[in-house]
């Protein structure tokens, strides 16, 4: 459990910037929604290809700049609000500036710009509240694993595999550190991936 944390202390950054990605397209489908009541037609043509490509691409854009899929988990801190602020006001921004550019060159933009503001307001909230539910996760497991019960087992016979099974089906609350046995030929050997330690050395 312990070396499981330890490896997932940061979880791939490819899966974050995806998992990013996601609450970010999620947000503009909200936003879309409350913009036009639930009026299922103009939902539909809000959530067109078109639009969820330009949100994507500004994201992406000011994800690749700040960069806030990096070291997050259980070293998520204030500088990582301030990130992911940055992203949701710059990827804003683009969105802001592409729907001017349409409107100049189409007499009509793409979106609202209202639902650009309520896409950023529900993108902060998400992109932070799950960095944290994130960080709480390893933090409250970690906690569980630094409580557990070291033991030794003395002998490395029947009984003693029969007790680190026990031990196992109880990972929580005990933590086998290694067996020692007094017969020699099985000194630094491994029982259940733990050593083997002779008593004498």
């Amino acid at each position: 459990m312990k070396i499981f944390l330890k490896n997932l202390s940061i979880i791939p950054r490819w899966v974050i910037f995806s998992l990013d990605l996601l609450i970010v397209l999620l947000s503009f489908a909200l936003a879309v929604i409350i913009r036009f009541n639930f009026e299922l037609d103009q939902v539909i043509e809000q959530i067109s290809i078109v639009n969820l490509s330009v949100v994507s691409l500004a994201y992406m854009i000011a994800m690749g700049i700040f960069r806030p899929f990096i070291g997050i988990v259980r070293y998520t801190h204030t500088r990582d609000i301030f990130i992911v602020l940055k992203v949701v006001l710059v990827s804003s921004a683009l969105l802001v500036a592409v729907n001017m550019l349409h409107a100049f060159k189409y007499a009509q933009g793409l979106y609202p710009f209202s639902t650009v503001v309520v896409c950023g307001l529900f993108s902060a909230s998400l992109l932070l509240g799950y960095r944290f539910v994130v960080k709480e996760f390893f933090d409250y497991a970690k906690r569980s694993v630094d409580k557990r019960k070291r033991v030794v087992i003395y002998g490395a016979g029947m009984a003693g595999r029969i007790t680190a099974d026990l031990l196992a089906s109880n990972a929580l609350t005990y933590e086998l550190l290694f067996f020692i046995d007094d017969d020699i030929k099985k000194g630094n050997t491994r029982l259940h991936g733990k050593k083997i330690i002779h008593p004498g050395k």
